[in-house]
């Protein structure tokens, strides 16, 4: 799974939002913006979300789950000198000495065009991860 593979709707949610559906894939979080807001019943179960308050479906959640194991994978491998950085830097540019960390994960490595010697910043998904370990 990358990035782009996940709904749009997810990426509209706030870091702090995208962090805890990674924790939980299968809660319900709040949505701010009505466009991402996915109101869903519990089937068979005749409960719904609240307003304002949805879940990811049930393939969204089982995706998300298998990135969440793949993340935790990539995390594991990492020292504890790369997660400190990493965590210490989330939300804003990485410097360029935790590029070879962040690309262990990159499925495909490189995309052409990358400035490889200067800062860059990680992929969103990777940035909702940092964001809930940074939080646990």
């Amino acid at each position: 799974m990358t990035d782009n593979d996940f709904p749009a709707f997810f990426a509209q949610l706030p870091i702090e939002h995208r962090a805890a559906l990674l924790a939980n894939p299968r809660g319900t979080c709040r949505h701010t913006s009505p466009a991402a807001s996915r109101p869903t019943s519990t089937q068979g179960s005749g409960t719904t979300t609240a307003p304002g308050y949805g879940q990811l479906d049930p393939l969204e959640a089982t995706a998300l789950t298998k990135e969440r194991a793949r993340l935790d994978q990539w995390w594991e491998r990492r020292s504890e000198a790369d997660r400190a950085a990493l965590i210490e830097h989330r939300g804003g540019p990485m410097p360029a000495e935790l590029r070879d960390a962040v690309m262990d994960h990159i499925p495909g490595g490189v995309v052409l065009g990358d400035d490889l010697v200067g800062p860059f910043t990680v992929p969103p998904m990777m940035a909702a991860y940092l964001e809930m370990v940074a939080g646990a």
